[in-house]
C-alpha cells in the first residue's frame, strides 16, 4: 500500500535486491528480511530510485538493520557474496513459475497467472476443505486451478478434502 505510487522509477535488475534480502534472512531472519523488503519497494515505487545501486541499497539495508552502517554493506555488496545462490533460485525458480503474480496459499499450492476472481474463489473453496497437516511438504508449491472453469489440478496437483494428493478436481 503505497502513499505515491509513481511506478516511474528506473528498471533495473534484481539480483542485487534478491542478495541483500537473502542475506538479511539468513543472518537475521524474516522480520528484517520484511522490513528491508518493505523498505526497497518504498524506494522504487515512491521515491523512484534505482534500488540496484550500491548506494540506495547500502541506505536501505543499513536503515533496515542488516548491516551496522552503509560502509559495511557497500562492502558487501561489491563482493559476490550469494550471487551463485540468488542466481541458482532465480534459475529453478523460472522452470516452476509459469507467469505473475504466483499465488501461493498455505505454503503447498498456488496459481500462476493473472486469473479472474471467480478462480481464486473456486481455489479458496476448495483449500478450505483440506488438511493441511496430512499434505507433505514439497519444495516448490504445486500448481493449481489454470482457470475457473478447469478441473482444479489440470494438469498438476492438489490436496482432496483428506489431504491426499489427486490430479483430478
Amino acid at each position: 500500500v503505497f502513499a505515491h505510487r509513481s511506478f516511474e522509477g528506473p528498471t533495473c535488475s534484481s539480483v542485487q535486491p534478491h542478495r541483500v534480502m537473502y542475506y538479511a534472512f539468513k543472518e537475521h531472519g524474516s522480520k528484517v528480511q520484511s522490513a528491508l523488503v518493505r523498505a526497497i519497494y518504498k524506494a522504487l515505487f515512491e521515491e523512484d530510485l534505482d534500488v540496484a545501486s550500491t548506494p540506495v541499497l547500502a541506505t536501505l539495508a543499513a536503515r533496515c538493520g542488516v548491516f551496522k552502517n552503509e560502509n559495511e554493506a557497500s562492502v558487501w555488496l561489491e563482493g559476490d557474496d550469494l550471487r551463485e545462490s540468488v542466481q541458482a533460485i532465480a534459475i529453478e525458480a523460472a522452470k516452476k513459475i509459469n507467469g505473475v503474480p504466483l499465488t501461493i496459499f498455505a505454503q503447498k499450492f498456488c496459481v500462476g497467472g493473472s486469473q479472474p476472481s471467480a478462480c481464486y474463489e473456486k481455489v479458496l473453496k476448495k483449500l478450505a476443505t483440506c488438511d493441511f497437516s496430512a499434505c507433505p511438504a514439497t519444495s516448490f508449491p504445486k500448481h493449481i486451478a489454470a482457470t475457473a472453469d478447469a478441473p482444479m489440478c489440470s494438469p498438476v496437483v492438489a490436496a482432496t478434502a483428506n489431504g491426499n494428493k489427486s490430479d483430478d478436481s
